[in-house]
């Protein structure tokens, strides 16, 4: 992995060091309040949890079902299925500034508090639907643990080996009671195609519970794990999150768990220096950021699993505005509120 090297000239971070003092107020003093955003990193990982039951009479698979391909011992295996990345801005604690309504009027900041313009129309906020976390697969209808799906005569027989024999009677009564409604040789049948699917997703029901007392049952769900990542420094390797294939995700420092990294990688902005000891120094009242364009990569440190690029202003560059900017009645900015950046100016 390349390191990341971020080049900024002296002379900007001396411009910029007042905004970057801790953010403090003056008690009885009135001040208008703003937040530069940073981009807070979501990952989504999908995985699939497997859940392995032996069925009652496994030990009479091959007697009465002629199969061998049975589920033996009770087991649960997670395997990560995909992941996915999005961003969202949140207000920047460490760049927050106050400045006096006297220097800047017509602040405008959206629900976060993040700076979205002076004298701008304030943006509507976006209503986010919160994601499905847990989606369940091949679900039946639960049963009773222990009651088995047997008729009083087999109930009450008393032995294993009798009550796999009538299991296995059902289940070819069951198959044949299919094959007649298909072929239709039953004396009274369905009045309906849908009265004829009903049927038929019955029998299939009674016949997978009971073909699973032999073979044992497998059971599928798709678990969804989120992580939140606020990215201050550019890391060569960071382990987001780990995955045991008997527990699923584990803590980060849980070693029984196989590690997924996040890499990131700002691009360098270059800054040319033009100073002049003999100008007059900027007295900076507003800020804009040129964020840094960032390519992510989340792997399991052979295999890349997701590659994209995003603007986070937190790796970017404060861009001041002089207090003497301001003074026209007819100035207006705008802000992007996701990553800081100039969108218009009017002057």
């Amino acid at each position: 992995m390349k390191k990341f090297t971020f080049s900024v000239c002296l002379v900007v971070l001396g411009i910029t060091a007042s905004a970057q003092q801790s953010f403090s107020l003056t008690q009885g003093v009135t001040s208008l309040v703003y937040a530069l955003p940073a981009t807070e990193l979501v990952v989504d990982v999908e995985i699939e949890k497997t859940v392995e039951k032996p069925g009652a009479f496994y030990q009479y698979s091959q007697r009465y079902l002629a199969t061998s391909n049975v589920v033996t011992e009770e087991s649960v295996n997670y395997k990560l299925r995909s992941v996915q990345l999005h961003t969202q801005a949140v207000a920047d604690t460490a760049r927050r500034f106050a400045v006096s309504p006297m220097l800047l009027k017509g602040l405008v900041v959206n629900e976060k508090g993040i700076l979205v313009g002076v004298n701008a129309e304030k943006p509507r906020p976006v209503v986010v639907r919160q994601r499905e976390t847990v989606r369940r697969q091949e679900q039946l209808s639960p049963r009773p643990e222990g009651l088995l799906p047997l008729n009083q005569e087999y109930m009450m027989a008393g032995s294993t080996a009798k009550m796999a024999e009538g299991a296995a009677y059902q289940i070819y009564a069951l198959r044949e009671s299919r094959i007649n409604l298909l072929s239709g040789e039953l004396d009274r049948m369905p009045a309906d195609g849908d009265a004829l699917k009903q049927m038929l997703q019955g029998i299939d029901r009674q016949e997978r519970e009971l073909t699973e007392l032999f073979t044992g049952s497998v059971r599928t769900e798709i678990v969804r794990h989120r992580v939140t990542l606020m990215p201050d420094t550019a890391e060569l390797e960071k382990v987001i999150f780990r995955l045991s294939t008997k527990r699923g995700v584990v803590d980060n420092d849980d070693l029984g768990g196989d590690p997924y990294f996040i890499v990131l990688e700002p691009e360098t902005i270059p800054v040319s220096p033009q100073f002049d000891p003999k100008a007059k120094p900027v007295v900076p009242v507003l800020y804009s950021v040129l964020p840094a364009t960032t390519t992510i990569e989340i792997s399991d440190g052979v295999h890349t699993l997701l590659k994209q690029k995003a603007d986070i202003p937190q790796f970017g560059v404060l861009i001041p505005y002089d207090a003497s900017l301001l003074k026209s009645k007819t100035f207006s900015l705008e802000l992007d509120p996701a990553t800081g950046r100039l969108l218009k100016l009017q002057h």
